[in-house]
C-alpha cells in the first residue's frame, strides 16, 4: 500500500512596514532595531519573515499473504513485512538558497511478534566546501548522484513477561474498563508479576567532511510484581562510547 501525501503552508511576512506590526528605533550606537508593538502584549504578535513551504510524504506498507490449509477450508494468513517504509523532504519557495530539505528515509517493522525494529536515514541533497559549510550547490550536479548519506539511527527492541493468572474483579464499572483499554500506556498493570524490556540503538552521523560520530547505547527497565499493591521498577543501560553503565 502506498499512500503519498502533498501539503504546503503559506505564511505572509507580517515584518514588512504594510502591516505596521512593527517599528523601528535606533540604539545609543545608532543602529537600526526592529522590535513588535505587541512585544509586551499577553498574547505576543505575528512573526517576521515569509514562510512558504511544500513537504511531501511517500508512505508504504508491505504486507503478503500466506496460504494455509485447515481441516475445514484453505485460508489466507496475512503477513507484515514492513510496517512501513516512509520518505520525506520538503521544498522552500521563501529561500533564496539552500531550498531543498534533507531526505528522510525511515522503516520500521515487528519480527515473530516479538521484536521490533525501527531505523532512519538522512540524505543531504547539497554539497559542503572545504570549510564544511553547505552551499548552494547539488551533488547530483557536482558528484553525480542525487543526495550525500549524512547520519542514521537504528533500533531494536524487545520485551519479555509473564502474566499473572486472568483474576474476576468487580471493581470499575465497563466505561472504566473501555478507558483503561483504549490508554493502556496511562495505566500499570499491578497484574503482571514481571517485565523486562531491552533495547538496543546505535547511531552514525557524518553532516559534514569531519570525522563522523558513532554512538551505542543498549538499555533494559522492567519491573517486579511483589504483590498486587507492591511493585518495583528498574532501568539502566550501558554506553558503548563511554564504556559505563547509566
Amino acid at each position: 500500500v502506498i499512500t503519498p501525501s502533498v501539503s504546503y503552508n503559506w505564511r505572509p511576512d507580517f515584518g514588512t512596514d504594510a502591516f505596521g506590526y512593527y517599528k523601528s528605533v535606533f540604539d545609543s550606537n545608532n543602529v537600526e532595531q526592529r522590535y513588535s508593538i505587541f512585544e509586551q502584549g499577553l498574547f505576543g504578535g505575528p512573526s517576521q519573515g515569509k514562510y512558504s513551504f511544500v513537504s511531501m510524504n511517500l508512505d508504504n506498507n508491505f504486507e503478503m499473504k500466506v496460504r494455509q490449509t485447515t481441516d475445514t477450508a484453505v485460508v489466507s494468513k496475512k503477513v507484515k513485512l514492513l510496517e512501513s517504509l516512509a520518505i520525506n523532504t520538503g521544498y522552500n519557495l521563501a529561500a533564496d538558497s539552500l531550498n531543498w530539505n534533507p531526505i528522510n528515509v525511515a522503516a520500521r517493522t515487528i519480527l515473530f511478534d516479538k521484536i521490533n525494529l525501527q531505523g532512519n536515514a538522512t540524505f543531504d541533497p547539497y554539497i559542503v566546501n572545504e570549510n564544511n559549510i553547505r552551499v548552494n550547490t547539488t551533488e547530483l550536479s557536482t558528484n553525480k548522484r542525487l543526495a550525500r548519506f549524512t547520519g542514521t539511527n537504528l533500533g531494536v527492541s524487545f520485551s519479555l513477561n509473564k502474566k499473572a493468572k486472568k483474576k474476576e474483579s468487580t471493581k470499575g464499572t465497563a466505561d472504566e474498563l473501555a478507558e483503561v483499554n483504549k490508554n493502556q500506556d496511562d495505566y500499570v498493570d499491578f497484574n503482571i508479576p514481571f517485565n523486562l524490556s531491552v533495547t538496543y540503538n546505535f547511531g552514525y552521523s557524518k553532516p559534514t567532511k569531519l570525522e563522523a560520530s558513532v554512538n551505542q547505547i543498549a538499555g533494559f527497565y522492567g519491573d517486579i510484581s511483589l504483590t498486587e499493591k507492591w511493585k518495583i521498577t528498574f532501568n539502566s543501560g550501558y554506553d558503548f562510547k563511554q564504556k559505563d553503565f547509566s
